[in-house]
C-alpha cells in the first residue's frame, strides 16, 4: 500500500489548488443540484446526502474506511453530533485530520487511527451502528472488504459507500482500456460492477442492500477535473521532462481526463450503496 500513500502525497497540491482541499477537507468528487450548484458546496453535498441515506444520528458510532483529511468524519461529528472513527493509511492525512478536530473543537467526538484497512481486525467486532465509505473501491479485495467491515458492525448496524462502478460488459473496442488507463493513473487496480458488489456484500451477510445512481450529480465535478488537467498537461509534461513533475503525476492527470469521457461515454456509474447487518 506504499505506492497509494506516495500517489496521494504526490497529487495532494493539485486537489489543494483545484479542489478546494483546506474547505472542505475532501477529495471526492461533489453531488450537484439545484441547491449546491458551487464546487465545495457539492462535495460537501455529497457526505449530507450519504448521512441522511443511512439516517446517521447523535447516538451513531461511525467507522470512516479511508478517512483521507478528515473531511466526512469532521462534517459528521460536527453537523450531527455522532462519534466517528477514521482510519487511514496515509500518515500525512492523518496527522492534519488530528489538528483540524482540535481546531473545529471535535477531538472529543473523532479519532484518527493510521491503519490499512486491510487490517481492520486491530479494530474491535461490532463497535460500530455505521460503516462508512468514499472512492477507496479501487484499491481493495471487495469480498474481503465486505467480509471486514461486516464484523465491525452491530446487529442492526448500516453500510453506506459513495464509488465509482463498471457498467456491466461488454464493452466496444477500446472502452475498457480507457477505463483501465484511467484507474492505473490513479494507483487502483480496477472497477466491478455495482452489480457485482452488492452481490460481495450479499454474500457478506448483508441485506436490504440498495443501488442509486448519482452520475449525472457529479458530472460536473467529473468535467471540473477533466478541464483543468487539460489546460494544465502541456506544462505537466514540459516539467516531467526536466525532472521537476513524477510520471506518476502525468498519469494522474492522464487519469483525470479520461475519467469525465468515460463518464460521458457512459463506461462508468458513480452509485450510493446501502444495506444493513440483520438486527439478530
Amino acid at each position: 500500500m506504499s505506492s497509494i500513500v506516495d500517489y496521494y502525497n504526490q497529487t495532494h497540491l493539485g486537489y489543494k489548488l483545484f479542489w478546494g482541499l483546506n474547505r472542505a477537507f475532501s477529495m471526492h468528487y461533489g453531488l450537484h443540484d439545484e441547491h449546491h450548484v458551487g464546487h465545495v458546496a457539492a462535495v460537501l453535498n455529497l457526505i449530507r446526502s450519504l448521512a441522511s441515506t443511512v439516517s446517521i444520528t447523535a447516538h451513531d458510532e461511525v467507522l470512516d474506511v479511508g478517512c483521507g483529511f478528515g473531511g466526512s468524519s469532521i462534517w459528521l461529528a460536527k453537523n450531527i453530533g455522532c462519534r466517528v472513527t477514521g482510519i487511514d493509511i496515509n500518515p500525512r492525512e492523518i496527522a492534519f485530520a488530528k489538528q483540524q478536530a482540535q481546531k473545529d473543537g471535535i477531538a472529543d467526538r473523532v479519532r484518527f487511527i493510521e491503519m490499512d484497512y486491510r487490517e481492520m481486525d486491530r479494530l474491535d467486532a461490532t463497535a460500530y451502528s455505521v460503516v462508512w465509505q468514499i472512492e477507496t473501491l479501487i484499491y481493495a479485495d471487495r469480498r474481503k472488504f465486505a467480509a471486514d467491515v461486516y464484523r465491525r458492525l452491530q446487529p442492526g448496524g448500516r453500510i453506506v459507500v459513495a464509488d465509482y462502478f463498471s457498467r456491466p460488459e461488454p464493452y466496444a473496442p477500446g472502452e475498457k482500456e480507457i477505463l483501465d488507463r484511467w484507474v492505473i493513473g490513479w494507483a487502483g487496480k480496477d472497477l466491478v460492477s455495482g452489480a457485482e458488489f452488492i452481490s460481495q456484500l450479499a454474500d457478506a451477510g448483508f441485506e436490504g442492500l440498495r443501488f442509486e445512481d448519482k452520475s449525472q450529480g457529479v458530472l460536473p465535478s467529473s468535467r471540473r477535473m477533466s478541464q483543468v488537467c487539460t489546460l494544465t498537461a502541456p506544462l505537466g509534461r514540459a516539467l516531467e521532462l526536466v525532472g521537476l513533475r513524477t510520471q506518476l503525476q502525468t498519469e494522474n492527470s492522464i487519469g483525470a481526463i479520461l475519467q469525465y469521457d468515460a463518464l460521458k461515454r457512459g463506461l462508468w456509474i458513480y452509485g450510493i450503496v446501502a444495506g444493513q447487518k440483520p438486527a439478530r
